[in-house]
């Protein structure tokens, strides 16, 4: 929500590891659009290639580290926040398990609970020593079993690995280059001993579901603004709030139940990799 005067919990956890945070990156606003440009700050470039997008919500975060101006950075992830921008910028990014980190003091139902905070980095090292922070003390209980072993993973033998991978994205055309690149990770993982399974979950009820809680959790942020702060918005951001203003209770209630049942069914794909 729009609240000031606290800091996530994360915020002194990193601190406290010995982070030290020199700023916040340029987002979209209320992070409506997988591309970064802001009335405030102006659009952010791909250090990659200066006429395309860094992606986004957190573009400023991926865009800065791929130009090597920090080592880590913080993002939120609910529709591809942290991943989208990680893909287009070439590093890393985690969206994390439900409860994994905490979203204290705010809650952690935030979109339903599908909203998540999580690390951006340049290496997977780096992004599991960050998680390893953040994940600290998370939502839910945690499984002691489960607790600081994110780096270590990073040195298991990769042979003990059964990975699940799929060359098709829904509802899109995947680039020649792109397909190409992909095929030749896959060739690299399959020669450092990695067991490779084409597979995947069938995600494609997932989009209908997920818009209609965006939706209402634009307009729940909405909700918290003053008309002032309102008549500020922007016209893409305003036409998803309007949209959840239109979504009545009884509606999302349904569509969060659904999307439970969806996620548990997904979840159960994991069970094989």
């Amino acid at each position: 929500g729009v609240h000031t005067g606290y800091e996530a919990v994360i915020v002194p956890r990193l601190r406290a590891a010995g982070a030290i945070l020199i700023g916040k990156t340029n987002t979209p606003e209320l992070a409506c659009e997988p591309v970064t440009r802001s009335d405030l700050f102006g659009e952010t470039l791909n250090p990659w290639a200066a006429d395309r997008t860094p992606g986004g919500s957190s573009g400023g975060a991926a865009a800065g580290l791929a130009a090597g101006m920090f080592t880590l950075a913080q993002g939120t992830d609910a529709g591809g926040s942290i991943r989208i921008p990680a893909s287009c910028c070439g590093i890393v990014g985690c969206k994390p398990t439900r409860g994994r980190v905490s979203f204290a003091p705010a809650s952690h139902m935030a979109w339903g609970g599908l909203l998540h905070s999580g690390p951006l980095a340049r290496t997977v090292r780096d992004a599991a020593l960050m998680l390893d922070v953040m994940a600290a003390d998370g939502d839910r209980a945690p499984n002691p079993a489960e607790r600081r072993r994110f780096r270590d993973a990073c040195e298991l033998p990769l042979g003990r690995l059964r990975v699940a991978y799929a060359s098709d994205v829904p509802a899109h055309d995947v680039d020649a280059d792109v397909a190409a690149a992909f095929q030749h990770g896959l060739r690299v993982l399959g020669g450092l001993g990695l067991e490779l399974v084409p597979d995947a979950p069938d995600v494609s009820a997932v989009p209908a579901l997920f818009a209609p809680i965006a939706e209402v959790a634009f307009a729940g942020l909405a909700a918290e603004m003053s008309d002032e702060q309102l008549a500020l918005i922007g016209p893409k951001c305003l036409q998803l709030i309007r949209h959840g203003w239109r979504i009545s209770a009884g509606d999302y209630y349904a569509t969060l139940e659904a999307a439970h049942r969806e996620s548990a069914r997904i979840h159960r794909f994991w069970d094989s990799y």
